[in-house]
């Protein structure tokens, strides 16, 4: 009887032995198809993530593109204004690098109002903040 009890008590042991396998692999199963999900979700935001970014970059290039285009016509119309044509023919006339140097500050008016203009109302006027003679040579 002991032989009998024991080769029962195995197949006990046995068969509670499978069941918790079988449970343990419904339960890795399903962590892996949760797994999977995860990963194909991961892969989708990835992707959205690039197609964003190349957007972007597409954007980025055009606006510099634009950007350029409107800093070339914003020059091309101050080299034609009479201003700019005077100022470049008094800095050709003279040579730089021989001690000669703009003084911006003889016709430069304070960006800053000065104690003087702060007790002033708006009634009285306001000095213009740039100066309206164009730079000297000195």
């Amino acid at each position: 009887m002991s032989s009998a009890s024991r080769s029962r008590k195995d197949k006990e042991i046995i068969a509670e032995y499978e069941s918790q396998v079988k449970e343990i692999r419904a339960q890795l199963v399903e962590q892996q198809k949760c797994l999977e999900q995860q990963t194909e979700m991961r892969v989708q935001l990835l992707q959205d993530l690039q197609d964003f970014f190349r957007k972007k970059a597409e954007i980025e290039v055009e606006y510099s593109r634009n950007l350029e285009k409107l800093a070339e016509r914003f020059m091309a119309k101050t080299r034609s204004t009479k201003d700019h044509q005077q100022y470049k023919e008094a800095f050709a006339s003279r040579d730089v690098s021989d001690k000669g140097h703009l003084d911006f500050t003889q016709n430069a008016r304070p960006l800053r109002p000065n104690r003087d203009t702060l007790g002033r109302t708006a009634t009285e006027g306001t000095e213009p903040l740039v100066s309206e003679q164009p730079f000297t040579l000195v």
